[in-house]
């Protein structure tokens, strides 16, 4: 997938960790948080082979970021390096979209799956499940308009709502995250029509799954897990009543 050898997966690694060590000097500290920075935008041209037009030379830079940062994601086992390349995805997905090529589809899926493991058995910090979290819900956003697969969030939602109580709780927050995302002002007409969508077509649906579980708390026969769903249901509900309709 054109992502990093060991080598290099271990000299990001040992670059990153100097953002947390407290044995860090300043300078590996700046130099560290200039590599983290850099990883929010496509590779260099000159990493390149030579040829091509333009446009394609900068889709392939993008590509191989994108491909650097999944590997991080896929075989990396520092924590810093694993947020890091969720926040640079997020950032570089934001700042390079392109619906045609950038495969976002496939982050989608994997945060979903991300997710969804780590709702069964944590492995990570939450710091980390809320970067990816983050990602999601970006992603999810940014393809809303041109793609059905990103407007059928609620049915991909139904696999956490059906398994056990700590995905049900996951589902809620990645709800409630969702409509945080898409809450959030619009700065041009495409802004303004995709809220109107996501308005129209999934808040109510999202507020009704909050109000749903509120109701079905009350025969849970756990009071620990009947009031971690009872909260996050709770929170998402006012969050969808927080929603700004009157900017539509």
């Amino acid at each position: 997938r054109g992502g990093l050898d060991a080598g290099q997966l271990a000299e990001f690694e040992s670059i990153l960790e100097c953002l947390q060590r407290p044995d860090a000097t300043p300078q590996q500290r700046q130099h560290a948080q200039r590599f983290a920075l850099s990883l929010q935008n496509p590779v260099d041209l000159s990493t390149l082979p030579p040829g091509g037009d333009p446009v394609s030379r900068r889709q392939a830079a993008v590509a191989k970021r994108l491909a650097q940062l999944q590997h991080v994601l896929d075989h990396s086992t520092s924590h810093t390096a694993q947020v890091v390349a969720c926040n640079s995805l997020t950032a570089l997905a934001t700042s390079h979209w392109d619906n045609s090529t950038l495969p976002h589809i496939e982050i989608r899926n994997y945060a979903l799956s991300f997710l969804f493991a780590q709702s069964a058995t944590p492995t990570v910090p939450v710091y980390v499940s809320r970067a990816m979290t983050r990602l999601l819900s970006r992603i999810t956003k940014l393809g809303w308009l041109e793609n059905e697969v990103h407007r059928g969030v609620m049915k991909q939602m139904e696999r956490f709502f059906d398994a056990s109580a700590r995905h049900y709780a996951t589902g809620l927050l990645l709800l409630h995250d969702l409509v945080e995302e898409m809450d959030l002002p619009a700065t041009n007409r495409r802004g303004v029509i995709l809220r109107r969508q996501f308005l129209l077509q999934t808040l109510n649906q999202a507020f009704a799954r909050a109000i749903d579980t509120l109701m079905r708390i009350s025969s849970m026969a756990d009071p620990e897990q009947a009031a971690i769903l009872g909260d996050a249901a709770l929170q998402l509900a006012i969050r969808c009543l927080s929603f700004d309709f009157v900017s539509q």
